[in-house]
């Protein structure tokens, strides 16, 4: 519920300064402008929708699986898929141990992992020998790849090795 204005209360009659319901003097720009709503109201629905904003978000928490990331190849399945359910990925790092470039894709397998309908997750990270990255969204999830798709690493610059850990929930 969005408080609006209305037309008796935005402005005070001609010829009244702005007032309260109650009578007291309204003071700086309260005085033009009056809600219907009082913020009392809108403060507790304000709240209540950031906490519930991610439904079944307790399962992005401690209930996630971790694996470790060693990539050698590329392209490199991270998580298969599993039936109808979708991966929500929370978190991951990657350090690289040799230069090269490093991105997160995810599509489904016909020979090689990601090969058929890839689409990107992130851009390709161009890292120097033991440069690394990570991200965390929290309880929120950083990415979420639809049922039926494979989350995958896909490397390039040569012979790379890249090591890190991926954070996921499947349901």
């Amino acid at each position: 519920m969005v408080a609006t204005p209305s037309i008796d209360t935005c402005a005070p009659r001609k010829g009244e300064r702005g007032r309260w319901p109650s009578g007291r003097r309204l003071r700086g720009a309260a005085r033009n402008l009056q809600l219907e709503t009082p913020m009392k109201q809108i403060l507790p629905i304000f709240i209540a929708s950031l906490l519930v904003s991610v439904s079944g978000a307790e399962a992005f928490g401690p209930s996630g699986t971790s694996v470790a990331i060693n990539i050698t190849t590329t392209p490199t399945q991270l998580v298969s898929p599993s039936g109808s359910t979708q991966i929500y990925v929370t978190a991951w790092d990657v350090l690289a141990n040799t230069a090269g470039n490093f991105s997160l894709v995810y599509g489904t397998t016909v020979r090689t992992p990601c090969d058929t309908g890839t689409v990107a997750l992130t851009g390709t990270y161009n890292l120097v020998a033991q440069g690394g990255l990570s991200r965390d969204g929290g309880i929120q999830p950083l990415y979420i790849i639809p049922a039926g798709n494979t989350l995958c690493a896909v490397t390039s610059g040569g012979s790379v090795s890249f090591a890190g850990s991926l954070s996921y929930t499947q349901y």
